[in-house]
């Protein structure tokens, strides 16, 4: 799962949610404005050689805004 930045510009980022009793409930995306504590962590992974390889690897293109 990899995060996806929309034309709006936020970021679609992939979570997990989880219950302490049963373990992984499901794996989902969230959508992250600027507004939101983790929307610089992800634009810099976004922005970063590593994850422009695992596009390339996976034959996705660079969804730059």
């Amino acid at each position: 799962m990899m995060p996806v930045r929309l034309s709006n510009g936020n970021i679609r980022a992939p979570m997990r949610a989880s219950d302490e009793e049963s373990g992984i409930v499901a794996d989902g995306f969230v959508e992250l404005s600027p507004a939101d504590a983790d929307y610089e962590k992800w634009d810099r992974w976004m922005k970063s050689d590593e994850y422009k390889l695992r596009l390339a690897m996976q034959g996705e293109p660079l969804n730059e805004v």
